[in-house]
């Protein structure tokens, strides 16, 4: 959805979150038995909806009753350009109000979401070895680099991933190719700071 006179629209958030569950539960599904997978859910606060366990069918139960629904609209986190018919400064000015509107979201979405990660870290301190992490979002507030390093002391690299950018790139491949994917992009990441 977008708002009225907005230019080109190209947010598609609810349904990029969407497939990418379907992804995550086929995922799940193939899983093997000595894979222990932890499924968090961030909305005004963080929520363990499954702590670590390789109960396939636990989990797989878990990922189908989640609601996969963005918290936050694309017009309120990016808005875009607005051309009305009402003549003068009315269009900026209505775009420098949306910007600056944006911005406190953003900021506020940024605080929750590292808060959100330094929880998943303490909760994972204590089990040894390296951790991976799939965060699965339809807009990431802040830098790759951010995330990684916030998590790092507690061992555990985190691979963010954009919904909206397997909209187009997933339908030819395999779920390992999408986690495959993951690992190559943030492959520099984890090297650094994990």
């Amino acid at each position: 959805g977008h708002e009225p006179y907005e230019e080109n629209p190209t947010w598609v958030e609810d349904h990029a979150l969407a497939n990418a569950k379907q992804h995550l539960v086929k995922f799940v599904a193939q899983m093997q038995p000595q894979d222990l997978i932890a499924v968090y859910s961030l909305g005004h606060g963080l929520r363990v909806l499954s702590d670590f366990t390789n109960d396939r069918q636990k989990l797989l139960t878990v990922l189908n009753h989640y609601t996969d629904l963005s918290l936050t609209h694309r017009d309120d986190a990016e808005p875009l350009a607005v051309h009305t018919p009402v003549p003068g400064d009315f269009n900026k000015e209505i775009d420098r109000q949306r910007r600056a509107f944006a911005a406190n979201v953003n900021i506020t979405r940024a605080q929750e979401t590292m808060r959100a990660l330094l929880a998943i870290a303490g909760h994972v301190s204590g089990i040894p070895g390296r951790k991976n992490l799939i965060w699965l979002t339809a807009n990431l507030p802040f830098s790759e680099t951010a995330a990684a390093m916030a998590l790092s002391r507690a061992g555990v690299a985190i691979y963010p991933v954009d919904a909206r950018g397997l909209l187009t790139a997933m339908p030819a491949q395999t779920e390992a190719d999408l986690f495959s994917q993951i690992q190559r992009r943030s492959l520099e990441i984890g090297r650094a700071h994990v």
